[in-house]
């Protein structure tokens, strides 16, 4: 994930912004197919899209008036406002840079996600997850040796890999459906 924080939008900052995750993916030996975002001037601008077609990254835009057309991000949101970490107020620019940068390092790499079964988003992307889950799964049997009175008879594992696909409200949709019956 890319972030910035300035004392205003514009097209030149959002578009290195976007081609520097571009750049840092490569260079983890991924690849951004798709960058989805809002209709707003910034993303919208031919500065963005000409840079993402020499990338041969599409821009796919939300639906206009739709308000859950892209819960991560939204999701993302409120995580960082209302973060452990988070202020009502910054003292200047650079200090909401620091705060705002420590909660997403700690987001990221530090807090356990239990939708991701206990791993950080670092340790899902990097695929060190399989390292800790055998870790976790040693230290468990080890355990359960040492005191079998507390498992009496056998069972599977209490920790398990991290989920295949990650949904906001378990694939429920967020809104009810409206019918024009």
């Amino acid at each position: 994930m890319g972030w910035t924080v300035q004392h205003r939008q514009e097209k030149t900052i959002a578009t290195r912004l976007i081609e520097q995750v571009i750049a840092d993916q490569e260079l983890n030996g991924h690849s951004v197919e798709v960058v989805h975002t809002d209709n707003g001037k910034v993303m919208t601008s031919h500065m963005m899209k000409d840079m993402l077609d020499e990338h041969g990254v599409q821009l796919s835009l939300i639906r206009p008036n739709v308000s859950n057309d892209n819960p991560f991000e939204e999701s993302s949101h409120r995580t960082i406002k209302h973060h452990r970490y988070a202020l009502e107020t910054y003292d200047d620019i650079q200090h909401a840079q620091k705060v705002i940068g420590r909660i997403i390092d700690e987001y990221n790499n530090r807090d356990r996600h239990s939708g991701l079964n206990g791993y950080t988003p670092s340790e899902v992307y990097s695929g060190t997850w399989r390292d800790i889950l055998e870790h976790r799964r040693a230290k468990e049997t080890v355990y359960y040796a040492t005191h079998p009175h507390r498992r009496p008879r056998p069972r599977k594992s209490v920790y398990k890999p991290p989920p295949k696909t990650v949904e906001i409200n378990n694939g429920k949709p967020l809104a009810p459906e409206t019918s024009s019956a």
